[in-house]
């Protein structure tokens, strides 16, 4: 689907900016799948882990197929629209701020963006042309101290920033616990007029869980469609989906669980 085409008058651009994220289509096949797997699902888990050409398959199967967001500049001295980047990030809630740098074979006045994606796959809030001056250096600021919360306690806990400033290990949270991080950017910005932007970055693991109503979906079939005819599947699925998008958001955003059952603090 060719989405958009934005033509600005500008003088020197090098970057595309977009703000996106996904629509809640990856989530409803991502959810089918487990369905698919029923009480098999941790040993198809498992082997997606231990098995390397098992996940090449399905990146390059149902993934690639659901693709990303493609952007194109028109180029005016070869009179083609040439690929500029692919821009892709999972999940439907955080909005991802990315930027594009534009190549191109001479300076243009005349700005022409073209931006092909699957239709219903993603949501696009912002889009604009911008210039790139330089590339800056980031500064990383570790936590300063860390407070778990416990019944409306803080405390502070030693062991938490251990794990969290140390490269190998990771702090291990279940649903209900509840940390707060202090950082210390007191010194920042005295050489920079305080010209500076705060960027949280973390990295990490989250575990699925298998729901019970779910079971009764299971169909080893359907899963192997999905990772042997990703193409056909999305085709034959395209209906399912459609009627299912109508309630699914709504269902989404109240699918939050109780999190005080669920915490070992109890």
């Amino acid at each position: 689907m060719n989405l958009i085409l934005l033509i600005i008058v500008v003088q020197k651009i090098l970057g595309f900016l977009i703000n996106f994220r996904q629509t809640l289509m990856t989530t409803y096949f991502i959810y089918n799948a487990m369905s698919y797997m029923g009480d098999k699902v941790s040993d198809i888990f498992a082997k997606i882990e231990s098995e390397k050409e098992l996940r090449s398959k399905i990146n390059n199967g149902i993934k690639s197929e659901l693709g990303g967001i493609d952007v194109y500049m028109y180029d005016d001295s070869v009179n083609r629209w040439v690929f500029q980047n692919t821009l892709y990030e999972t999940g439907p809630i955080a909005k991802n701020l990315q930027i594009v740098p534009l190549n191109s074979s001479k300076n243009q006045d005349n700005i022409k963006m073209k931006l092909v994606l699957n239709r219903g796959s993603w949501r696009i809030d912002y889009i604009s042309l911008t210039n790139i001056k330089k590339e800056v250096t980031l500064e990383e600021i570790k936590p300063k101290f860390i407070k778990r919360v416990e019944r409306e306690e803080e405390i502070i806990d030693i062991e938490a920033l251990s794990l969290i400033n140390s490269p190998n290990d990771y702090l291990l949270s279940m649903p209900g616990d509840e940390y707060k991080f202090t950082f210390n950017i007191s010194g920042l910005g005295k050489d920079t007029d305080n010209k500076n932007e705060i960027f949280l970055y973390s990295e990490g693991y989250y575990w699925e869980w298998m729901r019970g109503e779910w079971l009764k979906d299971k169909d080893l079939l359907k899963l192997r469609e999905l990772v042997e005819n990703p193409a056909d599947y999305l085709k034959n699925e395209a209906k399912a989906y459609k009627k299912y998008e109508e309630t699914m958001e709504e269902a989404f955003w109240e699918s939050r669980i109780n999190t005080k059952s669920y915490s070992y603090y109890e």
